[in-house]
């Protein structure tokens, strides 16, 4: 017969108490209100320590600018952008009216025109470059109002302020009367920009371009240059920063022409007839090296005709054993027929500092001489000389067509030269290392 279980006499085990700061299902609604009363109390403190995690800090330039350049862009944003042409880290600031936008340094100033009718007519002047990049972002939609102190960019349910600064800028406007204005030529300005020397180069003058008989003539104490047909006006004499026709509508190249003349200071004033634009720039003097009288006095009694293409892909690739700046060595000869690679040649040849990485590149030329080079009989010996490698670049980029055509002097000390009916050029020759 079974016998029955006898019952659990045992006291059930008693479950722990909950920890004192632990929640409960009769507390949630407890911890939330705390946790909103401890929010609004960080948001209504005055002590700067209590507000850390809400704290705001302005980027660096770099990161604001990477920012706006992820956007599309918008036309008055570029407005904006090419009023900040001669800007400096220390000069952003741009005065905003209904009609234009004006932009000064004491480089110079540029005045662009727009519409924006919701503008003061007087202008208000506000951060150039932080408004920019709130145009850049807002796009072609953006609207512009004026908001007591501050400058309101609107686009759809979005928006950036700028704040209306108390500033009185100084400008340079452009004179309207006593200046003649001459048709000119920013393609032959730019030619002879390559040849301008380094911004730190003193005195400054050889760091620009000297507009002056018809031409722009510059020099970097290596290489000097003169191009013709710039200008009608052969009594326009002044030199300019070799940035100071960047982004013009007219390209670079070509015969689109803009107007440019003197103000009675002396100070250079350029329109832009297909935009409006007005730019008028503090001029650096009349001074400047004689280069057209340097440039008269040498001859080349060898020219070589190289091909454009070759010879520029063998310069860039000479950079990756040395610096710009340092020589490539120049050797032209002919091999005599009968012999192997008979012909005409030019060969360079550089390298990095101990030779412990060369390079040497040897390209068929056409040589231009009553005697062959380098024939027994004749001249012994092949042409040698050292130029700059960066300055052999300007004057292939400078040189028009198919082929290069280089002069060479008599001995090692006679610098290569260009002279053709765009321009004259002259490289002078360095020491071999």
């Amino acid at each position: 017969m079974a016998t029955k279980k006898a019952p659990n006499t045992k006291s059930p085990r008693k479950r722990a108490a909950p920890a004192a700061d632990a929640p409960t299902a009769a507390d949630d609604g407890g911890a939330a209100d705390r946790l909103h009363t401890a929010g609004e109390k960080l948001l209504e403190s005055k002590d700067p320590a209590d507000a850390q995690s809400i704290s705001r800090e302005a980027p660096d330039d770099a990161a604001a600018e990477a920012a706006a350049a992820e956007e599309s862009g918008s036309t008055i944003a570029r407005a904006v952008q090419r009023a900040l042409r001669f800007a400096g880290p220390d000069h952003s600031l741009v005065k905003l009216s209904n009609a234009s936008v004006i932009g000064t340094s004491p480089r110079g100033t540029v005045i662009v025109p727009w519409n924006a009718p919701a503008l003061p007519t007087t202008g208000i002047v506000v951060d150039g470059r932080k408004l920019h990049r709130c145009l850049r972002a807002a796009g072609d939609a953006a609207q512009l109002v004026v908001k007591e102190t501050r400058l309101e960019v609107r686009f759809g349910t979005r928006r950036f302020t700028v704040s209306i600064l108390d500033a009185d800028l100084s400008m340079l406007l452009p004179p309207h009367e006593g200046v003649a204005y001459a048709s000119f030529k920013p393609s032959v300005f730019h030619t002879a920009a390559a040849f301008s020397g380094d911004d730190k180069i003193e005195p400054r003058e050889l760091s620009g371009v000297n507009v002056s008989l018809g031409g722009c003539i510059a020099c970097d104490r290596r290489g000097l240059i003169a191009a013709y047909n710039a200008t009608d006006n052969s009594a326009l004499t002044v030199t300019l920063p070799r940035d100071a026709l960047d982004g013009l509508s007219v390209g670079e190249n070509g015969d689109e022409s803009v107007f440019l003349g003197l103000s009675p200071q002396g100070h250079a004033v350029i329109a832009d007839p297909r935009t409006g634009e007005w730019r008028v720039l503090v001029g650096w003097g009349s001074s400047f090296p004689d280069v057209r009288g340097v440039l008269s006095r040498w001859d080349a009694t060898t020219h070589i005709d190289v091909d454009k293409a070759a010879f520029v892909s063998a310069l860039k690739q000479f950079r990756i054993v040395q610096s710009a700046g340092s020589s490539v060595k120049f050797n032209v000869w002919t091999s005599p027929p009968g012999t192997e690679n008979a012909g005409d040649w030019v060969e360079m040849r550089g390298g990095d500092p101990g030779s412990l990485c060369e390079f040497v590149a040897r390209l068929g030329v056409k040589i231009h001489r009553n005697t062959p080079v380098g024939v027994p009989g004749h001249d012994p010996g092949m042409y040698r000389v050292c130029v700059a490698l960066d300055e052999l670049l300007k004057l292939a980029t400078a040189f028009p067509g198919t082929y290069v055509r280089l002069g060479f002097g008599a001995t090692e000390k006679d610098p290569i030269v260009v002279k053709n009916h765009i321009f004259e050029a002259g490289v002078m020759p360095m020491i071999d290392r």
